[in-house]
């Protein structure tokens, strides 16, 4: 059971309100700054991202989200990314080659596709 019951006052009584639990999906994002980059960074250019706020970031998104709640919460992450006019999600491989994520992006697809820890990169168009 996803839910629980809470204490509430409402016009002065008191009442047992029951609230669901939204479940969640947390995933490490990467945001690139090259737009033909098809390779995983290496170390340096981690370090590189991370000084131009592109960096690792871990970022948590209800699972029911819409692909526009994805979209809002990568532009929140990444404020740099929304001028860019698009993105592309990616993923990395045991060859540390970067392959394209077909869209649409939303997290369910995303839940069920990504069941692992692995990163997620964003190159932007």
């Amino acid at each position: 059971d996803m839910s629980e019951y809470k204490q509430k006052t409402i016009e002065g009584k008191r009442w047992n309100v029951q609230e669901v639990k939204r479940s969640t999906w947390t995933r490490t994002f990467v945001c690139l700054w090259n737009k033909t980059k098809e390779r995983m960074p290496t170390h340096k250019q981690y370090r590189e991202f991370k000084a131009a706020d592109l960096g690792e970031k871990r970022l948590t998104f209800f699972v029911d989200s819409t692909s526009v709640d994805f979209d809002n919460k990568l532009y929140e992450a990444y404020p740099k990314l929304e001028t860019a006019g698009g993105y592309t999600l990616l993923c990395g491989s045991q060859t540390r080659q970067l392959e394209v994520i077909n869209p649409p992006y939303n997290i369910l697809r995303l839940k069920e596709r990504f069941l692992g820890q692995g990163k997620l990169f964003i190159r932007p168009l």
